[in-house]
């Protein structure tokens, strides 16, 4: 990988513009043949999974990514928390059709696959190479929060679709921040991604699973508190997490991220 880069942060921000660019190309494309939403995301996922693929070979990073280790098993219990929120979304199941099922369930594998490679895999390891290099403490804690809240800041992009919801928007950029951090405190301690990505896969498809297609959005920051303070506990969860035995191995990413 080249390590070159002056500032990372700047990388990772165009990386992330770039991803929902093509995420939305993907959408509009699909848009041109179908009005089920269903179909349009999976064609956003579609043509986003392909995106991330491209820049982690063109940045040469796929051996910076831990797929699975054995702190992976010995660490299990750290992917308690975020499997409780595959429950979360509990409820009565709609009837999808036979192919709406199909393409939604393609759409949420997809779309687990293409965030966690993206916003854990790769951009964790630009942001480590980075702060390694100017030799800065708790590295691990730096790079989980810098880059989630570099996810969650691009959600502000919605503006410009959406400018009268700004305040939903604000809201989409705290709870994503803070699952974010909680996700990314996993991965950086059990050195596996593999489960998160099976986590993420898992709460996309129970709300797949379990809302009415074309079902309205949140209309104010007050309707997204609710998500807010449910997604509270994993960033709680991750600055602990990554704050505590800093002498541990798996809170060095240098031995853990980027071998």
């Amino acid at each position: 990988m080249n390590t070159n880069y002056q500032s990372p942060i700047i990388l990772v921000t165009f990386i992330y513009g770039l991803a929902i660019f093509f995420q939305r190309l993907g959408s509009y494309l699909a848009s041109l043949f179908t009005d089920n939403t269903i179909y349009q995301n999976l064609g956003e996922n579609f043509v986003g999974i392909i995106f991330v693929v491209v820049v982690v070979s063109k940045l040469n990073m796929w051996s910076q990514i831990y797929w699975f280790s054995k702190e992976g098993l010995n660490k299990s219990y750290l992917f308690i928390l975020p499997v409780a929120y595959i429950f979360l979304n509990v409820g009565d199941l709609y009837p999808h059709s036979q192919y709406d099922l199909a393409a939604g369930i393609l759409s949420t594998v997809f779309t687990g696959f293409l965030e966690e490679i993206l916003c854990r895999g790769l951009v964790i390891a630009l942001l480590v190479h980075f702060y390694l290099k100017l030799e800065k403490d708790n590295v691990g804690l730096r790079a989980a929060i810098v880059s989630s809240l570099l996810f969650g800041l691009v959600h502000l992009v919605n503006v410009f679709e959406k400018p009268d919801s700004l305040g939903v928007i604000i809201g989409q950029v705290v709870y994503a921040t803070f699952i974010g951090i909680g996700f990314a405190a996993c991965y950086i301690k059990t050195r596996s991604i593999l489960p998160l990505i099976l986590i993420h896969i898992g709460i996309n498809l129970m709300g797949f699973l379990t809302s009415t297609p074309n079902s309205p959005d949140a209309q104010s920051f007050v309707e997204t508190i609710p998500a807010i303070i449910i997604c509270s506990p994993l960033a709680i969860f991750g600055v602990i997490l990554l704050s505590i035995n800093r002498n541990d191995k798996t809170n060095k990413p240098n031995e853990t991220i980027t071998r």
